[in-house]
Formats: C-alpha cells, structure tokens, sequence
C-alpha cells in the first residue's frame, strides 16, 4: 500500500494553511514527511495555536475509518475529523461543504482506505 500521494496531498494541506497565515509555525527541519506524522504535526499545532477551541466527541463507532484494517490510518482519520473541526469552528472551512465534497467526490472512486483519506484531505482543502 503506497502512502505517497497521502504525503504529497498533505503536504499541500500544511502549505495551504501556512499560506492562509491558519497555522503560525513552520515544521520543524529534520521532520517526518510521512502522512500520520505531518497529520499529527498539523493537529496538534491547531489546538496549541487555538487553545479555546474546544472539540466534540467524534463518533467513532459511526466513522468512515471503521472498516480500516490499516490501525495507522484508521488513527489518522479520527485526527483528520478533529483538524476538520478546528477549521469550521475557525469559520475558515465550511462544514457542510467539505462534507458535500466528500460524499460527492468518494462516489467517483474506487473505494479503500487510501482513497477515502485522500478524500478527506481533499475535502480539508476547501478552506478559504
């Protein structure tokens, strides 16, 4: 199971929200460019820069990543929902668009676990 595109698609998350000035601080040099860990990154940054922002309970039970056999990015997704929050709540994503986006977009693809969190991002990358 190849991760590249997963990489190259959140990198773009991450300069996408260095450009629209949402996160503060760049990623340290020497870091991780693996899918999970810039995610990781990504989250944790929000909630250190956005401290106020508290985050509903994801329903796990409900969730897309359910049938994830990949723990790695089962994980991830959960992280993707709570970064997703964060840019609504900041009012710098539209909710219920990106969730149109990627009920739209996941219909046109081969469904597995790489392509719904390929989604996912895709859906992130709707910030104004």
């Amino acid at each position: 199971m190849s991760y590249e595109n997963l990489n190259q698609k959140v990198l773009a998350l991450y300069e996408k929200l260095l450009e629209k000035q949402i996160l503060i601080v760049k990623i340290p040099d020497g870091f991780s460019t693996e899918y999970a860990d810039i995610v990781s990154w990504i989250l944790g940054s929000l909630k250190e820069t956005y401290p106020d922002i508290k985050l509903k309970r994801i329903m796990k039970s409900i969730h897309y990543a359910n049938g994830f056999q990949d723990e790695n990015l089962k994980n991830t997704a959960f992280l993707l929902d709570e970064v997703e929050q964060i840019l609504s709540k900041l009012g710098r994503l539209d909710h219920d668009l990106s969730v149109d986006f990627f009920n739209r977009e996941i219909r046109s693809k081969e469904v597995n676990q790489i392509s719904l969190s390929e989604t996912m991002i895709e859906s992130l990358l709707l910030l104004h």
